[in-house]
């Protein structure tokens, strides 16, 4: 999908505009969901403190870039309030219970003016439920 949606605690509908067909859930022959599991990533950024409108008009454009300390060193990334890149990587596993068990997840904080990773971090398993609670 190509559109944003503002997902919070009052508005619980995670809404997307274009599905992809069922044919088209192959890679090289093969099923991406084997085994009762889906195995996919995505970029998050995640919000707190702000209000709703600020998150709305906000520029959600995420963009691959040359290495520079600057501009992420070719990561996702976006600048938060402080002028600061907050990079939000992750990558996880979804089973039939909605349960999602984190293969990956960093969250990289990097002072444009002294660049280094301030926060690394790996959640572990945790419930659709509990995401949507604590959002």
């Amino acid at each position: 999908s190509g559109k944003y949606y503002c997902f919070n605690r009052n508005n619980k509908i995670l809404g997307v505009n274009k599905f992809i067909e069922d044919k088209e859930l192959y890679s090289n022959e093969r099923h991406l969901l084997e085994d009762d599991k889906l195995v996919y990533g995505c970029y998050l950024r995640v919000y707190k403190k702000e209000p709703e409108i600020k998150i709305v008009n906000k520029d959600i454009a995420v963009e691959f870039q040359t290495k520079d300390k600057k501009n992420g060193g070719g990561i996702l990334y976006h600048y938060d309030e402080n002028g600061d890149l907050d990079v939000k990587l992750y990558g996880y596993k979804l089973d039939n219970d909605a349960n999602i068990e984190y293969i990956n997840y960093d969250v990289d904080k990097i002072n444009t003016d002294n660049p280094k990773i301030k926060k690394n971090n790996n959640q572990g398993k945790i419930s659709m439920n509990n995401m949507i609670t604590e959002s």
